[in-house]
């Protein structure tokens, strides 16, 4: 399968003087030069921890935040919190959009298209137009591809590393809020667990062990794929990985 449908996110736009530098201190990518491109980062809490996965549009004068639904309220307060003499405003909206990952077959008339194969399309419209893609279909194709998925694969118990994240991340920025954890991790220590892509069956919650003692849990599972959160140490040893089904692991997820 080419690409996917992402679940819906929720919108926050952020605009004013010094909404770059702003946003800058409060996400790990970097947002100091203007771009064309779509980016990737995160939003974490001052432990390090994932609040959510972002995208950001950069649009010079502003930016548009696409954040996951379930975490906009707690990620909109956290941000809101940090403004204190800035010129900075965030403005919510209460619309959903679904966001199409890849190459696309074919999208339906009137897809709004961004840089990097992003597309936004209205929930409203799906049931008509997009059958194909239903809340199951969009979840089997997700994890054919193995593109972990807030909420259920990582959250606020996750450093972006251990989600495969790090691509999400600059080190060369300079600060923002929750930088010190993950700046540790990253030259001092390794994730403790990662996030795999599988073949199997199990169901979401089934237990992987490795020589009689549990190591990872299966955190989703569908249409044959699934993806794991496992200690890093069971990766590292030759013994095999068991479960009560069959599992393929086909590889450490790094986005």
């Amino acid at each position: 399968m080419s690409g996917y449908y992402q679940a819906a996110r929720r919108v926050l736009r952020v605009e004013g003087e010094d909404a770059r530098e702003w946003l800058n201190g409060q996400v790990t990518c970097d947002l100091r030069e203007p771009s064309a491109e779509a980016r990737n980062g995160v939003v974490v809490n001052l432990k390090g921890k994932i609040m959510s996965d972002l995208m950001i549009h950069d649009h010079g004068d502003h930016f548009d935040v696409l954040i996951a639904s379930e975490a906009f309220d707690a990620v909109f307060a956290r941000l809101d919190k940090y403004i204190v003499m800035e010129d900075v405003d965030l403005i919510t909206s209460e619309e959903r959009v679904l966001v199409f990952e890849g190459e696309a077959a074919s999208v339906p008339d009137g897809a709004v298209r961004f840089e990097r194969g992003f597309r936004w399309l209205s929930d409203a419209p799906l049931a008509d137009e997009l059958p194909r893609f239903s809340d199951d279909a969009r979840e089997e194709a997700r994890l054919a591809v193995g593109r972990p998925s807030f909420g259920a694969d990582f959250g606020e118990d996750t450093l972006p590393q251990e989600a495969g994240l790090k691509s999400y991340i600059s080190f060369e920025k300079g600060c923002y809020v929750g930088q010190e954890p993950i700046v540790m991790l990253e030259h001092r220590g390794k994730p403790p667990k990662r996030l795999v892509h599988l073949r199997t069956e199990l169901p979401v919650g089934a237990t992987i062990s490795q020589e009689g003692r549990e190591v990872g849990q299966v955190t989703s599972s569908r249409g044959g794929f699934g993806i794991a959160r496992l200690k890093r140490k069971a990766l590292e040893r030759e013994a095999e990985l068991t479960s009560d089904g069959p599992l393929e692991v086909l590889g450490v997820i790094t986005l």
